[in-house]
Formats: structure tokens, sequence, C-alpha cells
């Protein structure tokens, strides 16, 4: 069975080089992505032929949603921007502040890492 990747931030600089080297390396796995524009879903479409986007934002719920079930793994390497849920418009209406972690949070990833999705793909397999 094919493994199904959903990117966000596909036309960027993080995701474009992921899908480069999963593409070249992964010939097998269907790759779909999240593009903002129609020329940024023609530019994709003409170089990687096989990958499938779907035009939203990461405000377009309903299609982030759809993307989601479909895929088997899901990355997100767009730029940080606060998504909108239930909890942070609850909170911002309230006018309160996000609870901070009582701790500090692990590093992404491995600092002896010269690659930055190194480790990613050795987690999913992928041969990086």
């Amino acid at each position: 069975m094919t493994s199904t990747i959903f990117i966000t931030g596909i036309s960027g600089y993080i995701g474009g080089q992921f899908l480069h080297d999963v593409s070249k390396k992964h010939p097998e796995y269907q790759i779909r992505g999240l593009v903002r524009t129609e020329e940024q879903q023609k530019k994709i479409a003409s170089k990687y032929p096989s990958v499938q986007t779907v035009i939203g934002d990461l405000d377009s719920a309903a299609i982030l949603k759809a993307e989601a079930t479909k895929a088997d793994v899901i990355l997100r390497t767009h730029p940080s921007k606060p998504v909108q849920d239930s909890h942070t418009d609850r909170l911002h209406r309230t006018g309160r502040r996000r609870p901070q972690p009582r701790r500090p949070l692990p590093p992404l990833r491995d600092p002896k890492d010269r690659n930055v999705y190194s480790a990613l793909g050795r987690s999913l397999n992928l041969g990086f």
C-alpha cells in the first residue's frame, strides 16, 4: 500500500526541497500539497506531475480536514502562524493569554543533524 504525504508549505523553501528529495528517492509515495494560488499550483504541476495540490490556506479548515483524513503523514513546512481553533478563539474573546508550558519543550531535531529534515526522514524511514 502506498503512503500518502500531505505537505503544507509545499511551494516554499523547506517544503519544496523536501518534495524534491522525496519524489526522487521514493517515487512510489503519493504526495499532496496545499498551495495558496493557481500560479503555485501550475508551477508544482509542471515540475512534479504526480503531485496533487489543492488551493487554500491555513484558515481553510474544511480543506485541511479533508486532506488530513486522506493522508498517512502530514508535514507542516509553512512559516509559523497561529491556527484559529475553538480554544484560541475563546481565549481571544475573553482577552486571556494562552497558558505557558511548565517546562521547556524538547528540541525538534538532534543538534548534530546537518540536514533540516534528516531526523524526520529517518523517523519515516525515507532513507535520508
